[in-house]
């Protein structure tokens, strides 16, 4: 597979990167996969967090198409490393588990987990990130990322936000949770508020209202993706 982008040069004969090159990412064989899954329980903190940073690159790979498949067992252990005691090794396994997308879907428990139980901020707002890459699989972990949006943090609220519009939730709550983050005192959370609910683009009685009041906001940003996602909503 890797062939087929490296050697490519361009009209000034110089050698076109691959996308490995230009992404950061390393793509592994299964013997060193293997020797990463190993390291993930290794006693030395560093090493597991090699391990996990490693295993990001290679879901970069899949994600790429530069591989077709991973072992199945990468994804379990990466999931297992969600529960590590250090914090940063827990916050790079989540982040490592977005790169597989849906794939990933079967540690929503233990992203759960982590948005629920973990006191430092870098694992719940990356845990929050992978459930939103998961998707609409991750329909389980609503009522804990509408919970999460009154996180004392504004970056776990940011991605807590962002999650709820890529999964897509069809219930009223999650909607009027959203309504209320366009009243955060966070602009990025505001913003990412009039994104997902345009995303979502139900309940127009309950958000077209916020929506054309947060047309008001001193943001401009704000300002701009309201008009956006009230524009999403009467197109459809």
């Amino acid at each position: 597979m890797n062939e087929q982008i490296f050697g490519f040069k361009n009209s000034n004969n110089e050698e076109i990167p691959s996308l490995e090159e230009i992404f950061g990412f390393k793509n592994f064989n299964d013997e060193e996969i293997s020797s990463l899954l190993k390291n993930l329980r290794d006693p030395d903190e560093n090493v597991r967090n090699r391990a996990v940073l490693d295993l990001y690159s290679l879901g970069g790979c899949l994600s790429l198409g530069l591989r077709q498949s991973v072992p199945p067992q990468v994804i379990p252990k990466l999931t297992e490393a969600l529960s590590d005691e250090s914090s940063s090794v827990r916050t790079n396994a989540a982040s490592a588990l977005s790169q597989f997308g849906q794939k990933a879907s079967c540690a929503v428990t233990n992203l759960i987990a982590i948005l629920r139980d973990d006191t430092e901020r870098t694992p719940r707002q990356n845990a929050a990130k992978t459930l939103g890459s998961i998707g609409s699989q991750a329909q389980e972990a609503v009522p804990i990322l509408i919970k999460t949006l009154q996180d004392s943090d504004p970056m776990v609220r940011q991605c807590a936000t962002i999650a709820l519009g890529q999964i897509k939730p069809k219930d009223r709550e999650s909607i009027l949770a959203l309504v209320a983050a366009l009243e955060d005192d966070n602009e990025s959370v505001r913003y990412r508020a009039a994104i997902a609910l345009g995303e979502i683009n139900l309940y127009p009685q309950l958000t077209i209202p916020a929506l054309k009041k947060a047309l008001q906001d001193n943001s401009n940003l704000v300002r701009g993706f309201a008009t956006k996602a009230l524009e999403q909503i009467s197109s459809s």
